[in-house]
């Protein structure tokens, strides 16, 4: 093969690449209210996120915002706080699709500590029941929040972007009733 034929198809695939990345489709939508049962509060925690980027998507959840404490259970944050810090954290010249509400109220479950026992805990494999009719299928996804038996939390099934709300209904069992 020709040394500069070789050097094209390089130079495409090069191409593709880098503008597949930095044009990659990324929409964070925040949600007006949130209740939050841990004190770190994270851009995952009070946005749906959406991007076809895996890095950024996953750089994006982790964003730390703040610190619920016990003598402040309710917060509000605007979106322009929420954009700068967004843009802080990542690259100057990164673009993304806002909407959702203008602010959001950040307010603490106040339910007091969770234990294993009782329910889910954030980061824990836990078993997903979906449940239409009379057919049930199970799944392993990660907890993204901790929550006791009769709350909500979001999960997450690896390698698919964004999230879902299922009930805690026993130890480490989420479920969603359709």
């Amino acid at each position: 093969m020709p040394v500069h034929f070789i050097k094209k198809v390089a130079l495409i695939v090069f191409s593709c690449l880098f503008f597949s990345e930095s044009q990659a489709e990324t929409t964070i939508s925040l949600r007006s209210s949130v209740k939050v049962s841990h004190a770190k509060v994270t851009l995952d925690d009070i946005a749906d996120i959406k991007s076809d980027n895996m890095h950024t998507l996953i750089r994006l959840q982790a964003i730390h915002l703040g610190n619920l404490s016990k003598s402040n259970h309710e917060v509000i944050i605007g979106r322009d706080l929420i954009r700068r810090w967004v843009l802080q954290t990542m690259r100057p010249t990164a673009e993304f699709q806002w909407g959702g509400a203008e602010q959001v109220i950040v307010s603490s479950l106040d339910t007091g500590p969770v234990h294993r026992e009782d329910g889910v805990i954030r980061d824990d494999w836990v078993t997903l029941r979906v449940r239409s009719g009379l057919v049930v299928v199970e799944s392993k996804v990660l907890a993204l929040q901790t929550g006791g038996i009769g709350q909500y939390v979001r999960v997450k099934k690896t390698n698919v972007v964004g999230s879902l709300l299922a009930q805690v209904v026993g130890k480490n069992v989420v479920e969603i009733t359709e």
